[in-house]
């Protein structure tokens, strides 16, 4: 006797609705003699999307032998699809071709698709469910926008709004706890902090975030272009039809803060620096208004903390460890301060005469140090092909889960446990690959692009000379008192590393 498999799907989130179909599956099977298989369900799941798991652990049940099912039985052709006529017609082809019969318990018949009649009406089928899919789409997007005229939430939750159902609406409310958050990242950005240093300073401190990853440089520019938090809402961003209302009582950020973090960031596109036909050779650091071309670069030599601008008595501004300023003596003892002129020109001038050198006798350097740092990292073994070999294992288990379901006897839980597996098994092939040798040929493009922009560097802007600098990929300076107590050397951290003076403290020159 053959054993007969049920599909159901529902758009909505309804588990009664998916249930039902199940039921009235099997009674179907019933009345056919035929005896019950396993079940495939989809709930919430647009017949639009191909993506469904139900659906993909049908389809690979239906390859495995012995197969587990020789019928399949749904209530019509839009619970399997209701994409493209074409799209719908080619995945009922491929089920038919394994072998297993396909019937509609909504109208009793059996699908074929072996003449061209049988296209035809199938076709036919597939077009109905497509256009009631358009038809419903239309609908949708006009309920919307009437939605959106009045005030009403219409999408995704925003940070610093709770949505509060209202009758039969939903509606915006404000957050006070993260509308706090909100205010705090447009008055760090109005000061010059950049969109990275924010989240970063944000997620130190475990501040509430829109998503579980935290704060990242995309959410805070996304963040400071929301009109949303000016009491602007807008609707239709991905359409040609942007609908804009005013509700001034989801207003979070005044309209002069507003103002300031905007215009400071048309300020920094000003200074973005270009060669004389136009080119774009470096963008400007985030915090444009900062008047030291080290800030967020220079560490302290002693607890690696960032330096930080401090003016003394006499008014001379000096670099200072914010970490002790932060967090007392017990973090760091380092209680000396460097005037911020000496050290900032002696950066500009070790970085312009790097330049100056002959691109030959650097890259000579740069591979002695690539092979140096190779021979330490080879000690690690492989880290991608461990993670690959963990990858194969996770899959192994997935195929595994997948038969299971396949069956008919999984629980619900192992379908989360298929899609777990199947994101530890995306994050382990992410793994990066072990660093390329040195590229002499990418060397001297980067460093003829830096030295363009060192030909251009004006003194008096700091924002081009940490521009310079970033072009070289140098993010660290580490300032050193000298033995003699007089002055100061210095050391970066980049793939330039090599270039500048390296050796022990002592060693250094000023």
């Amino acid at each position: 006797m053959r054993r007969a498999a049920v599909y159901a799907r529902k758009s909505s989130d309804s588990e009664a609705g998916v249930e039902r179909q199940v039921e009235i599956a099997r009674d179907f099977i019933a009345t056919q003699e035929w005896l019950p298989g396993p079940v495939f369900t989809d709930n919430a799941i647009s017949g639009a999307t191909y993506d469904r798991p139900g659906l993909n652990a049908l389809l690979a049940a239906m390859v495995t032998k012995p197969r587990p099912f020789d019928v399949l039985v749904m209530m019509n052709v839009d619970r399997l699809s209701r994409g493209t006529i074409a799209e719908t017609l080619e995945l009922q082809q491929r089920i038919l071709t394994t072998g297993v019969e396909v019937w509609f318990y909504q109208t009793g018949q059996r699908v074929t698709l072996t003449t061209a009649t049988d296209e035809l009406k199938g076709a036919i089928d597939a077009y109905g469910a497509r256009d009631f899919r358009d038809q419903i789409k239309a609908k949708t997007t006009a309920s919307l926008y009437k939605k959106h005229d009045q005030g009403h939430a219409t999408g995704a939750r925003t940070f610093g709004y709770a949505l509060v159902r209202k009758d039969n609406h939903t509606e915006r409310v404000i957050d006070e706890t993260q509308a706090a958050i909100v205010v705090r990242i447009f008055e760090m950005s109005a000061s010059g902090v950049g969109d990275r240093r924010i989240a970063n300073e944000l997620n130190s401190e475990h501040a509430p975030a829109p998503g579980p990853k935290g704060w990242s440089k995309d959410g805070i520019r996304r963040a400071l272009d929301n009109e949303t938090y000016i009491g602007r809402v807008r609707y239709g961003m991905r359409v040609k039809k942007v609908k804009i209302t005013e509700l001034p009582a989801l207003r979070i950020v005044s309209d002069a803060l507003w103002q300031r973090v905007h215009s400071r960031k048309a300020t920094t596109k000003q200074h973005y620096l270009r060669n004389e036909q136009g080119q774009l050779l470096a963008k400007p650091e985030a915090g444009l208004v900062s008047r030291y071309a080290l800030s967020g670069i220079a560490r302290c030599h002693v607890c690696g903390g960032g330096l930080k601008v401090f003016h003394g008595a006499k008014d001379i501004p000096r670099y200072r460890c914010a970490e002790r300023g932060r967090r007392g003596t017990a973090v760091c003892a380092n209680n000396r301060g460097i005037p911020v002129e000496e050290l900032d020109e002696a950066v500009r001038l070790a970085v312009h005469e790097l330049l100056t050198q002959d691109p030959s006798a650097v890259a000579a350097l740069l591979e002695e140090r690539d092979q140096r740092l190779r021979a330490e990292q080879a000690g690690q073994g492989d880290v991608r092909a461990a993670a690959l070999a963990k990858a194969a294992d996770l899959e192994k288990e997935i195929d595994n889960l997948v038969n299971l379901a396949a069956s008919g006897k999984a629980p619900a839980r192992v379908l989360d446990g298929i899609r777990e597996r199947e994101l530890k098994v995306a994050e382990l092939k992410a793994t990066p690959e072990a660093p390329k040798p040195f590229d002499r040929a990418k060397f001297f493009r980067m460093f003829a692009g830096a030295r363009a922009i060192d030909m251009l560097v004006n003194p008096c802007f700091p924002q081009q000379i940490r521009a310079c600098m970033r072009k070289l990929d140098i993010d660290k300076v580490i300032p050193y008192p000298n033995p003699d107590g007089k002055g100061w050397s210095f050391e970066n951290t980049a793939d330039l590393a090599g270039l500048l003076p390296m050796g022990a403290p002592e060693e250094r020159a000023g």
